[in-house]
């Protein structure tokens, strides 16, 4: 693999890698490719997948050493019940979430967080729950999918049998839109996403979290500033694109 960034960096002067595995490790695995990286001298940054609770201190921070930039943490839901419906292995373990973004912060590793909506477990209450609970955990980016069933899956099998699936055209099952009834009108959830995007990225919690991070590490500054403008655009936009479209 080291061949490989080598030619990817010689011949099309790749400077970032994302690997786009779901389950990168085993945590044998990922200390082997850092303890490599790093002998090799190859200077790369690199993204990975990460899941909550299976990662030691000590790797986290040969990752960051040997070029790591950002994890993807499949944070999913914001209680253990929701986790469990998900078998999510830290459903037990909900406040490990918290401490595995800040491990990784820790070490200048910027997280972004995934999490689901449109579970059945999901009301147009919980949507206040999902937010507190983000704002606790504070990803330095945040990823809002629909709960999606694809086709083969013990999900789609469950939802078939309960009769709950309410778009059959495939071309949306893309995570982008709401595919189950879960008692919640599929406008209604669209904007509930939206809603806690916008609060999220809005709130105190979130800008104080990046105001703690440039003070601990000043060379961040101009890439997190630089990330806001991003946000803030992005909020504009889709604030814009919900008045046009009466919602």
């Amino acid at each position: 693999m080291i061949d490989e960034i080598r030619f990817l960096q010689s011949e099309y002067d790749v400077n970032t890698l994302n690997l786009r595995d779901e389950t990168f490790g085993p945590e044998s695995v990922v200390r082997a490719f850092c303890l490599k990286l790093l002998k090799s001298e190859v200077k790369v940054k690199w993204r990975a997948f990460a899941v909550v609770g299976t990662i030691k201190p000590e790797t986290v921070q040969l990752m960051a050493e040997a070029g790591c930039h950002m994890l993807f943490y499949g944070i999913e839901a914001s209680d253990s019940e929701t986790l469990r419906l998900r078998h999510k292995s830290f459903a037990r373990h909900i406040d490990q979430v918290a401490k595995d973004i800040a491990l990784a912060q820790s070490h200048g590793i910027f997280v972004r967080g995934g999490f689901i909506v449109g579970h059945e477990t999901d009301t147009e209450a919980t949507f206040s729950r999902h937010l507190e609970f983000l704002k606790q955990v504070h990803p330095d980016e945040l990823y809002i999918s629909f709960l999606t069933p694809f086709p083969g899956t013990p999900l789609f099998t469950r939802a078939e049998r309960d009769g709950i699936i309410r778009e059959r055209d495939w071309r949306k099952y893309d995570c982008e839109h709401p595919i189950l009834d879960v008692g919640i009108p599929a406008d209604e959830l669209v904007r509930l996403r939206r809603e806690l995007y916008h609060s999220y990225y809005t709130s105190h919690e979130w800008h104080s979290h990046l105001q703690s991070r440039i003070a601990k590490r000043p060379e961040e500054e101009t890439t997190i500033r630089r990330y806001t403008q991003f946000i803030d655009g992005r909020l504009k936009m889709a604030n814009s694109f919900a008045i046009a479209n009466g919602s």
